[in-house]
């Protein structure tokens, strides 16, 4: 487990940046914030207890950040608002943590549903999550969340790309 790659020639040699074989940690998620901040998240795989581990130099070391206890959550979606310190990440049982400090600590924050999460994406026009059959927005920085179950949804929804204001793509099943 804990295992962090990376390559300097687009894939041609792999570098191990970090790894622990010994560990139950499997990460799921990396997010590049800028230049030398990246996050990663996982979770110990026998119990669940959620891990977020810091870069402030490229990958060269980690820290892990400090968030409040829970057992058995999976963390699966992380984004960082641009030129903000703020930054949500999103998990099983509708798991929403919430920085307001770049990433140094961690609150819950209620998303009002328990179905898993999978993705989300925070910006300044809007902060929308999705994960089993549900798409979640909020216009306050994720104070508040508006829950929508369109109906011919059939299956977990992973990923939210912008393609500019106003314009999102949802992807999954």
């Amino acid at each position: 487990g804990e295992t962090i790659l990376q390559t300097p020639d687009r894939g041609y040699t792999w570098n191990i940046m970090q790894t622990n074989p010994a560990s139950s940690v499997i990460y799921r998620k990396v997010q590049i914030v800028d230049i030398y901040t990246a996050y990663v998240l996982g979770d110990d795989a026998g119990g669940g207890q959620p891990k977020i581990i810091r870069t402030l130099d490229q990958g060269a070391s980690w820290s892990e950040v400090m968030i409040q206890q829970l057992q058995n959550v999976h963390l699966y979606g992380f984004n960082m608002k641009t030129n903000s310190d703020t930054g949500i990440v999103v998990g099983s049982g509708g798991t929403m943590l919430r920085t307001v400090d770049g990433g140094l600590t961690w609150g819950a924050i209620n998303s009002g549903i328990t179905e898993d999460l999978y993705a989300v994406l925070f910006n300044e026009e809007i902060c929308l999550a999705v994960g089993n059959k549900v798409i979640l927005k909020s216009f306050n920085n994720g104070d508040t969340w508006e829950v929508d179950r369109p109906a011919n949804i059939n299956g977990a929804l992973y990923a939210i790309f912008q393609w500019d204001y106003g314009n999102y793509f949802i992807a999954g099943e």
